[in-house]
């Protein structure tokens, strides 16, 4: 289950950058390695929240450091 969400957060972020020559690991800090402002979490959570039906608590965004800690949180999310 985790690898398909990593592949689909992989997307949607290739999607939200508009560009797909990056390297996106679960490792891949959001702010620092691609390049994400602050405004640019809150949005593209609403994106993670339509794909996968969940809610990301406004706090939590915060808590979401890299594309493995965001498969973690929507991983927990999915098993509630």
């Amino acid at each position: 289950m985790r690898k398909e969400i990593v592949e689909k957060l992989k997307e949607l972020i290739y999607d939200y950058l508009g560009k797909r020559d990056i390297d996106i690991s679960e490792e891949s800090l959001l702010i620092e390695d691609l390049g994400f402002s602050s405004l640019d979490l809150i949005s593209i959570s609403g994106n993670i929240e339509d794909c996968f039906d969940i809610e990301i608590e406004d706090k939590a965004i915060y808590e979401i450091r890299s594309v493995g800690d965001a498969a973690e949180f929507i991983e927990r999310k999915l098993s509630e």
